[in-house]
């Protein structure tokens, strides 16, 4: 009887799909670095382009019977000033696919404003810079502003009348006096540092407010944080306080307080944060 042999199977192994299936990862590898150079290219081209696409004019406007000013700003950053001039001179400078030429001032029912020419939109690439310089004559509690900041930023200086500033989510600073003081803070920041006779109405949502205040005690203090962040810092007297906290709300108010004092001072806090001293 003879023992039957196996003998060992040397067909070659079937490298067909072994084959489609590394060809195919080496061509999807290709493709998504392909695509990452590309990206990569058009952004160092934009950035580029952007860097040489300069444009930039000064504009200016007579300010005769001017007694408000109206900024309204979106994704631009301004300086608003007063200097030695004769007329309103707003300087425009811009990068990549903007034009300086978009933007105008405009004066109507005495009333300063900054806008872009036909309500036109900047468009989406490049950057945008505004310096507005107002005469020194203008400076003082004749003139009222109205100042709205949109993912931009604005820096203020100067004596002002009835001041509004309203920052969604840019950020706002101001240096400078006014009669009346309200500022409305969305998910920005605005910093300030003033002195206010009349009355201060600081308002933040989730954003922060910083703010310094000097010279003689305003005469009403009303601050109202949501889920916001405060700090306030007031001038030496005494404070007639209101407070309303909710349970998450917290407040550390750190001032003289008198039932009798003129200066009256209002906090409300809902799950903020809020410092007074």
């Amino acid at each position: 009887m003879t023992t039957p042999t196996l003998e060992p199977d040397t067909r070659p192994e079937a490298q067909g799909d072994s084959t489609k299936r590394f060809g195919w990862i080496t061509i999807t590898v290709a493709i998504v670095g392909g695509m990452v150079v590309a990206g990569t290219l058009t952004s160092a081209v934009f950035n580029s382009l952007r860097d040489v696409m300069r444009d930039e004019t000064t504009i200016t406007e007579s300010v005769a019977g001017v007694s408000s000013l109206r900024v309204d700003v979106d994704s631009v950053g301004i300086e608003i000033e007063f200097g030695d001039v004769s007329e309103a001179q707003l300087a425009v400078e811009t990068k990549g696919f903007k034009q300086a030429g978009d933007w105008q001032l405009t004066t109507e029912g005495g009333e300063l404003a900054v806008e872009r020419a036909g309500g036109r939109s900047g468009g989406p690439f490049g950057d945008e810079e505004l310096s507005l310089t107002l005469p020194r004559t203008l400076s003082g509690e004749d003139l009222d502003a109205h100042i709205t900041v949109s993912s931009g930023a604005a820096s203020l200086e100067g004596d002002f009348g009835d001041l509004v500033i309203e920052t969604n989510s840019g950020a706002s600073n101001f240096e400078g006096s006014a009669a009346n003081l309200t500022v409305s803070t969305g998910s920005g920041a605005t910093n300030i540092e003033a002195e206010v006779s009349g009355d201060v109405v600081l308002a933040a949502n989730s954003g922060a407010v910083n703010a310094v205040f000097t010279g003689s005690a305003p005469k009403g203090t009303d601050i109202s944080l949501e889920s916001g962040f405060g700090s306030v810092a007031l001038p030496d007297g005494a404070y007639k306080v209101e407070s309303n906290l909710s349970e998450s709300g917290m407040a550390n108010v750190n001032v003289r307080q008198s039932d009798d004092a003129e200066s009256t001072l209002s906090v409300s806090v809902g799950s903020g944060f809020l410092t007074v001293e």
